[in-house]
């Protein structure tokens, strides 16, 4: 008995639990070479992530991330989840939400990405003289403070 994708099958129960496929047992074995693999791939993954956020990439900065980010979260779903190994039912259930999560994200990295301010005008801070504020003739206020315009 084997899977699609080539890995053999190891009969693991009887399938007398409700946990067990009658016809395949608990499930496949995968072989600690392919976990290393995985485990290699996300230690580089992270260091491209690090990298990349040394890097300006103007408006594409959060794209760029999200693209590193869903690497790696492909690679965790198909080999620790074992998504590989599922009928495309279960795939299918996997695959909804990460399309409305994506609908999501498509739907504010638009306004994101066009934003030429992050402060709004009315939240930004600028700079006050002291000496020209009300109580300065009497000495008591000294050099600048930071005031919130409103």
């Amino acid at each position: 008995m084997g899977t699609p994708h080539g890995t053999p099958w190891k009969r693991l129960g009887d399938g007398s639990l409700l946990t067990q496929d009658a016809d395949e047992g608990l499930g496949h074995i995968v072989e600690f070479k392919s976990y290393l693999n995985i485990l290699l791939a996300l230690l580089v993954l992270t260091i491209v992530t690090v990298a990349a956020s040394r890097i300006d990439f103007g408006n594409f900065n959060k794209l760029v991330a999200l693209g590193i980010a869903s690497v790696k979260a492909y690679l965790v779903a198909t080999t620790f989840m074992h998504l590989k190994f599922e009928k495309p039912l279960i795939i299918a259930y996997a695959i909804y939400p990460l399309v409305l999560l994506a609908l999501m994200i498509g739907g504010t990295l638009g306004d994101e990405m066009d934003r030429k301010e992050t402060i709004p005008e009315r939240f930004k801070v600028e700079s006050v003289r002291h000496d020209l504020l009300p109580g300065a003739e009497h000495g008591t206020t000294q050099g600048t403070e930071e005031k919130v315009v409103h």
